[in-house]
């Protein structure tokens, strides 16, 4: 049961640590690789290996926990608020904009 526990706290610290990754900008994108279909992440080119690296390495325990599939979500949930909020402005024009 111990070793249990041990498991999910390192895959929910991954999954974390992923989180913090995706919306501070080391990763940049969650996207389909074209020949396999599976989800690759897009590093932001600043990072040099040795830091690729150590996300990659603190990120590993979350992948068979969903990881790449909760970053997909949060990616397009971000993507939807940013169209909604476009729309809204459209629809519901700022004093400014008389």
């Amino acid at each position: 049961m111990a070793e249990a526990r041990v498991k999910v706290d390192d895959a929910l610290n991954a999954i974390a640590i992923g989180i913090e990754a995706l919306t501070d900008g080391r990763i940049v994108a969650v996207e389909p690789c074209a020949e396999s279909g599976e989800l690759l992440l897009i590093h932001d080119t600043s990072l040099d290996d040795a830091e690729k690296s150590a996300l990659w390495k603190a990120m590993s325990p979350g992948l068979p926990a969903g990881l790449m599939m909760v970053l997909e979500y949060i990616q397009a949930r971000t993507a939807q608020a940013r169209e909604d909020r476009n729309s809204l402005h459209t629809w519901y024009p700022s004093m400014g904009q008389f």
